[in-house]
């Protein structure tokens, strides 16, 4: 009888009480997907680093999501994922950028990042994100706005 208690009743205690635990938990939203950027005003005028953020126009970026955290590819800039996260709808993103145009100004460093943060609105359908795109370690880059919409899965070419 007492192995019988040792054996199941602690481990269904136990079961309970993490269960009980879990029902104050909730998930992150989703964020997984290909969303398509839009970048508001002329990213040439950014300064030397108008020209990496020209190739964003109507690019793509993809997401993969774990809980919190993110791993993003653009697919116009550097092909390596790049790292991200998500608290609550605060999305921020770091992506490596090598600006070969930026070599020429002392103000910009030659491996800059680019920095994506936005929010991202849970309501719409499909979803949506606005914020901005910055250059890392260069001064003379002006920030960009950006406005990003996840492709519906249906129409995604990897769909099943």
């Amino acid at each position: 009888m007492i192995a019988y208690v040792l054996l199941v009743g602690l481990p269904l205690v136990g079961l309970a009480g993490v269960l009980r635990t879990g029902q104050r938990v909730s998930a992150p939203i989703s964020v997984d997907g290909v969303w398509k950027l839009d970048l508001e005003g002329n990213p040439l005028a950014s300064g030397p680093c108008g020209k990496p953020l020209a190739s964003l126009q109507a690019s793509s970026m993809t997401i993969s999501q774990s809980g919190k955290s993110l791993v993003i590819t653009l697919d116009t800039a550097a092909k390596s994922p790049a790292s991200g996260s998500l608290e609550g709808s605060a999305f921020s993103g770091y992506v490596p950028l090598n600006i070969d145009a930026a070599a020429n100004d002392p103000a910009c460093a030659r491996n800059s990042v680019l920095a994506l943060t936005a929010n991202v609105d849970p309501k719409t359908e499909p979803r949506s994100m606005t914020g901005t795109i910055a250059v890392t370690g260069c001064s003379s880059c002006t920030p960009i706005r950006y406005r990003a919409i996840r492709e519906n899965r249906s129409k995604r070419r990897d769909s099943h």
